[in-house]
């Protein structure tokens, strides 16, 4: 075994019916005052700093009890990954001629896991943790007809240090938790010749999970297609969700300033562009900026998914913020498996919504195939002509890079949603599996249309981080603008 952690059971069990055996009664008495006190001294000892330990249910309180009492699980808090967890059982010496029967379980286990109890009958059986997030180890002893069982007690396994470079992911676990640790790549800007470490953690407490990175991906990026304003660096950012999120009452509209999703590569995703047409100083089908939080409603934002609107981004569907900050515009091009004909399965999860709903690559099993889901979402009128919304001023064909006056794509507001039209919902997601979540999707609204449940405070910037989220450098429709993402 390599590097083994001790996870130590301490079982203490009665055994009464040493009459019936042919034991005095006097015997049996002092057998069952042996346990007691064994039991009693290893409870008062066993606590230490790095260990965490069940507790024990309280001695029989006569000597004429005929139960046994609860063993103990005493066991190491954090293990690594691929580290084998050795179970041992100690037991008081007043056992030493009893027959005592084990039964070790896993009783939980992360999803995605499988991870198996080697030897589960003996004193020291063995499991290895195959995927981080917590296990849950019970004990059951056994004496005669007698039995007892532990509490469970809590085993947590991290990812330590794992190369994500290239990688393709596999899990479909939903809960964040199993996902915690840390992982790198070793990746490089095309243009500039320069090599980046990526770096992503996750770490849980209580009932969060909490991601720190620095926004460089785990992919090569900034390729020949390319044309950011501004050069890729690293910006350390953390944001916290909640390891079980709860639907709201209404969905949460999407708002340009909030991070959308954080993706396993540890790069985030601001699926809306703050610049809408009739906005700002700009001539009209120019505007680079001032397309805010304020304008929520506006139906003329420009999509930045849209091939009417290039924005500068590459391979990826990604560009830098004027702070050096790589994010995603929509479908990473990363992390799964791009073609369902290709695909074995179903997609994996490759991130988190701002709400803590898990998003997934595109493809699902149904009825025996791998096929991609479909969006909800449809062009309003057929592609027809657009009709005029109150309040705001109607994009005309040939103005400035306005591609036709048309329902064509090029603004978020040419499309509706039709309830059942495709697989997913209002907000790009459904339950699949049991599982809730948002899917990449290869059309509109790409990644999620809006929040189903509560989103985090630390993903709505201020000050500083604002600004960088309002101004950028983008091109629309062929012409270089500055242009906000």
């Amino acid at each position: 075994m390599n590097n083994p952690r001790l996870l130590t059971a301490l079982a203490s069990a009665s055994f009464l019916l040493l009459g019936a055996c042919g034991g005095s009664s006097g015997s049996a008495s002092e057998a069952v005052t042996q346990i007691i006190k064994a039991q009693s001294s290893v409870s008062s000892s066993s606590e230490s700093a790095d260990t965490v330990s069940s507790s024990s249910a309280s001695a029989a309180s006569s000597e004429t009890s005929q139960e046994l009492p609860a063993p103990a699980i005493q066991s190491v808090a954090e293990v690594a990954v691929g580290e084998q967890v050795v179970l041992q059982s100690v037991v008081s010496d007043a056992l030493a001629d009893v027959i005592i029967n084990f039964e070790w379980s896993l009783v939980q286990t992360p999803p995605d896991s499988s991870a198996q109890l080697q030897y589960a009958n003996t004193a020291q059986p063995s499991f290895t943790p195959d995927v981080p997030g917590v296990y849950q180890v019970a004990l059951t002893i056994g004496v005669g007809e007698l039995s007892a069982q532990a509490t469970a007690a809590s085993v947590t396994a991290f990812a330590d240090n794992i190369d994500i470079t290239e990688a393709t992911l596999a899990r479909r676990g939903g809960n964040c938790t199993s996902y915690q640790g840390t992982y790198y790549s070793q990746v490089t800007d095309i243009q500039r010749s320069l090599p980046f470490s990526g770096s992503l953690q996750v770490s849980v407490e209580d009932d969060t999970c909490t991601f720190s990175l620095n926004q460089i991906p785990n992919h090569d990026f900034n390729d020949a297609s390319a044309k950011f304003a501004s050069d890729v660096s690293e910006v350390v950012a953390q944001y916290t969700l909640p390891v079980n999120p709860q639907f709201a009452d209404e969905v949460t509209p999407l708002q340009v300033g909030v991070k959308n999703v954080i993706f396993l590569n540890g790069v985030t995703a601001d699926l809306l562009a703050a610049a809408c047409y009739g906005v700002g100083d700009e001539p009209l089908g120019e505007e680079k900026i001032g397309c805010g939080p304020d304008q929520e409603s506006n139906p003329w934002r420009y999509d930045p998914m849209s091939p009417l609107n290039y924005f500068g981004t590459d391979a990826h569907n990604a560009h830098p913020q004027p702070d050096g900050s790589y994010h995603y515009h929509g479908n990473p091009r990363a992390l799964f498996e791009l073609e369902c004909s290709s695909a074995s399965g179903p997609s994996p999860l490759i991130g988190f919504a701002a709400d803590g709903f898990p998003v997934f690559g595109p493809c699902i099993e149904d009825t025996g195939s791998i096929r991609a889901v479909t969006s909800s979402y449809r062009l309003k009128n057929d592609g027809g002509e657009r009709l005029a919304v109150a309040g705001y001023e109607t994009p005309e064909a040939g103005t400035g890079a306005v591609a036709s006056g048309n329902y064509d794509g090029q603004f978020i507001g040419d499309y509706e949603y039709i309830e059942g039209a495709g697989d997913l919902d209002e907000c790009n997601g459904m339950t699949y599996e049991g599982q809730y979540g948002y899917y990449v999707t290869d059309a509109y609204p790409w990644i999620l249309g809006c929040f189903r449940a509560a989103v985090d405070d630390s993903f709505m910037p201020e000050g500083q981080a604002l600004e960088n989220l309002l101004h950028g450098h983008d091109i629309i429709g062929g012409e270089e603008h500055i242009h906000t993402h």
